[in-house]
């Protein structure tokens, strides 16, 4: 039978760890049963069952990541490889302040931490062995405030482990107030072994766990079964009959990162491990991390991946609220170039830092767009009836309901209302779920909003009165041969004073918004007002002949925006930030969260006259996040080809202001298309100024049918011209046949580019500089003092690249097994599978890509 190397204290001899001055010997207590062997058993090392963390270098933890104000807790450093775990030696400093001193426990020297004040304390762990480091937060806890603790709540991150497997758990106390403060709790159990949050037993069987903190229990049963699967197996998806989710916290402050354990339970109640991904209504997810940057009740579900399974859960972000305080929801943030070490708080460290530290920060709004329930009247209106009446009659809180199937003609617009709440427009009928995108099918039964000529069929009056809307189940659409805009939110009248008369808060939710197969449509929606949202909607057939033309076009409004699960058609650009002056100085269209979307031209506009561009593009946008969307479809026609084209233009000469900044694009595919990125600085078509692009990151983004030599166009996955600064491309994963990036114009120096990660096949030129060649030499020139680490390049000449980077001589050879099959998946016996600089696989995280495109095509 299997024990572990190194005894554990019993919670019944063991009340504290103390400084080594307090150290003494301590005894230990067995299972009770007799088969338990002997109290201190010198065997193997117990495994550690770390999903969230399995593929990190380096893992940190303290056995208690919460104790009172002055006591002290252990610190443990782990190395990962291929998927096994062991100690490993490492170098501690805190970034707070406190002590980190070196004790004795069970006879083992380990280096603890203490500290005299309540507060959160980060600390580093370094191993120059491994080259990482990682990073945890220890929370001495007030006596004041624990003493205010009247229920503890106890979560472990597995219901069933083998023998020997290590459980951890996770325990806080609610107060009476209901709020979620840290509890520095002892765990007793009825059988088996603690070492702070940490629980084994050899033996077999259901135990009860205790957690106590000053005369407040609570319990959780651990079931240990040779049955269970190891912490690092896989049980069939047809044994799982459901998902646990289960958060190391339920309230958390703003900003603060929460890490989720994920299991699933099989038909005989073993609990075995599951690969899940993470959906969240609001905030940002990093594997089983989550992070939400303002307040709020937000739902989270757990999804299994490759199957049906599914778990949720609610998290309230309230100011005041303890920080989370497990280190698994901490560390791994790593260390920036500068020797400092990121907040785990900071929602940028989910992207890749700069050499000199500057980071694309993410949104700093995020709009909660979950329906409001009606307070007020319900307002029908039959076929036939006079809607702009019932808008003009209606109040905040009431909702305006339309006959299912009727049709209005006119120009309808949305006044200014005082008072409270919303005001929802929608069709009598029942409607998909909230969540669910509507198609032209769904939509069939929705009360229908018609513009007769080149005004739109929906647009808002200015005034910052005239917000608070919900346009919701309605399809909107033109009968002319010529509209500027279906539907037009913003400064329509030309009369505010400033941005701060523009409407705002207006969300088009589950609706339908098209042209005809032959109209001119400039565009479907101009959404120029504040904090506006397009949601779960089905926008088609936006084209113009020798005009631009988008599904969503946004210039002259200074957001928030949010486009998140919609079906996309546009001609000329798909999504379209910029492209005109804004009306006021400063204004730049920020804070844009665009998720789940599918940017889509279909193959019929070929050649029929349509302006075609591009699918995406930014000329003044800051603060932007690109995530979990599929763009498909662009080719050679008014442009020469690029699916995205991210660069600062003035496009009027009076926006001196304009910038592209601080866009995060990730967990994206880009399918047929000849070219991929055209990066620019700045474009100044008619003069005046403006702040060339600067920090953009692309990472684990899947080229597919991109950069090939049969396609007409620009056959490039990356263009990069001169003046864009602090661009970041990691983890992305292209087959192209001619340019891998092309180099061209001066660059500015440093340009700060960091290339790592990649995998490319070289094609016909690979990484070329216009003028010099490829390989270093273009690196040297165009990217001085930047980045190039740990890319592979199939079927590149090594003399002509940087030493470490990877040359595969075919994609079999590289690990991509099926790529004849059109697979990016790359075999887990690859040399690349972590071979990249932060310990992962080269390229596209693809399993994790497909399942945060899953349901968006």
């Amino acid at each position: 039978m299997d024990f572990p190397r190194y005894p554990w204290s019993s919670p019944a001899a063991l009340s504290r760890y103390v400084l080594p001055t307090l150290v003494g010997a301590f005894a230990l207590t067995a299972c009770s049963d007799s088969t338990a062997g002997p109290a201190s058993p010198d065997v193997p090392a117990p495994r550690v069952a770390e999903v969230a963390s399995a593929q990190r270098k380096l893992h940190v933890r303290a056995d208690n990541p919460t104790v009172l104000a002055g006591d002290s807790t252990p610190l443990r450093a782990n190395a990962a490889a291929q998927g096994n775990r062991r100690a490993a030696d490492v170098t501690w400093r805190t970034l707070d302040g406190g002590n980190l001193v070196q004790g004795v426990v069970d006879s083992e020297t380990v280096t603890m931490f203490t500290a005299p004040e309540a507060g959160s304390y980060r600390l580093v762990g370094a191993s120059p062995s491994l080259g990482a480091t990682d990073t945890m937060v220890v929370t001495m806890a007030s006596a004041s405030v624990t003493s205010t603790i009247t229920s503890l709540v106890m979560r472990p991150e597995r219901a069933t482990i083998l023998p020997n497997d290590t459980l951890r758990f996770v325990v806080w106390g609610k107060t009476s107030t209901g709020d979620s403060v840290p509890a520095p709790v002892k765990l007793y159990p009825d059988r088996g072994y603690v070492r702070g949050l940490d629980y084994y037993c050899p033996i077999e069987g259901t135990f009860r766990v205790r957690a106590e903190l000053n005369g407040v229990e609570t319990e959780s049963y651990v079931t240990v079964s040779k049955s269970a699967g190891t912490s690092s197996g896989s049980a069939t998806s047809g044994s799982i009959v459901r998902l646990v989710m289960s958060p190391t916290r339920d309230t958390i402050p703003p900003g603060d990162t929460l890490t989720f354990q994920v299991h699933g339970v099989t038909s005989t109640g073993s609990s075995v491990p599951v690969s899940a991904t993470l959906v969240a209504d609001r905030g940002y997810v990093r594997d089983l991390d989550w992070i939400m940057p303002v307040e709020g009740t937000v739902r989270i579900r757990a999804v299994q991946s490759g199957g049906t399974l599914a778990d949720t859960a609610w998290i309230t972000v309230k100011s005041g609220a303890a920080p989370s305080t497990d280190d698994g929801a901490s560390g791994g943030s790593g260390s920036t170039d500068d020797g400092s070490v990121e907040a785990p708080s900071d929602p940028s460290n989910i992207s890749t830092p700069a050499p000199s530290g500057e980071v694309a920060e993410m949104p700093r709004t995020y709009l909660d767009t979950r329906y409001v329930a009606p307070t007020g009247r319900t307002i029908n209106v039959a076929a036939g009836g006079d809607l702009q009446a019932a808008i003009n009659n209606a109040a905040r809180g009431d909702v305006i309901q339309l006959a299912a199937g009727a049709r209005f003609v006119g120009n309808f617009y949305l006044p200014a209302k005082a008072g409270s709440g919303w005001i929802t427009i929608r069709t009598a009928t029942t409607l998909p779920a909230e969540g669910t995108r509507v198609t032209p099918s769904t939509a069939a039964s929705f009360a229908k909003l018609v513009t007769p000529n080149s005004m739109p069929a929906l647009y808002t009056r200015t005034s910052a009165s005239a917000s608070y809307y919900r346009i919701m189940g309605i399809e909107l659409s033109s009968s002319a041969s010529m509209t500027y805009a279906v539907v037009n939110l913003g400064d329509y009248s030309h009369s505010a004073g400033s941005v701060s008369d523009y409407p705002q808060y207006i969300v088009l939710d589950r609706t339908y918004i098209h042209g005809t197969s032959s109209m001119n449509l400039q565009r479907c929606v101009a959404l120029n007002s504040r904090s506006s949202a397009v949601i779960d909607s089905w926008i088609s057939d936006c084209h113009y002949r020798l005009l631009d033309s988008q599904a969503i076009g946004a210039w002259d409004g200074p957001g928030p925006y949010k486009i998140v699960n919609n079906h996309l058609e546009g001609a000329s650009e798909n999504v379209m930030f910029g492209g005109g002056d804004p009306r006021f100085s400063g204004v730049v269209p920020s804070d844009i969260e665009i998720r789940h979307n599918h940017f889509y031209k279909p193959l019929s506009w070929k050649g029929v006259g349509w302006a075609i561009k591009n699918l995406f593009e930014l000329k003044n946008a800051r603060r932007v996040l690109v995530e979990g969307n599929i763009f498909e479809n662009n080719w050679a026609e008014a442009q020469t080809g690029f699916a995205v084209v991210m660069k600062t233009v003035n496009q009027g000469g009076g926006c001196s202001w304009c910038i592209t900044a601080d866009v995060t694009w990730r967990y994206n595919r880009i399918i047929n298309s000849p070219g991929g990125f055209n990066l620019m600085g700045i474009q100044n078509p008619n003069g005046g100024g403006g702040t060339p692009a600067r920090r953009i990151v692309v990472e684990h983004t899947t080229f597919e049918k991109v950069g090939l030599l049969s396609q007409s166009g620009t056959q490039r996955i990356f263009q990069i011209l001169g003046g864009v600064t602090y661009l970041t491309i990691a983890h992305n994963t292209a087959m192209g046949e001619s340019h891998i990036i092309l180099f061209d114009g001066l660059p500015t120096s440093p340009p700060n580019f960091i290339i790592r990660d990649n995998l490319f096949n070289r094609g016909k030129w690979g990484v070329f500089g216009s003028g010099v060649g490829e390989g270093s030499v273009a690196l040297s020139r165009f990217s001085p003092g930047g980045v190039f680490a740990d890319n592979a390049i199939i079927t590149a000449p090594a003399s002509l690249y940087p030493t470490g980077t990877y040359v595969p001589s075919s994609t079999s050879v590289a690990g991509l097994l099926s790529f004849s099959s059109g697979s990016f998946l790359l075999s887990s016996g690859s040399t690349l599978f972590q071979a990249a600089s932060d310990g992962t696989m080269v390229g596209a995280d693809v399993a994790k890509l497909t399942s945060m495109t899953s349901g968006v095509r």
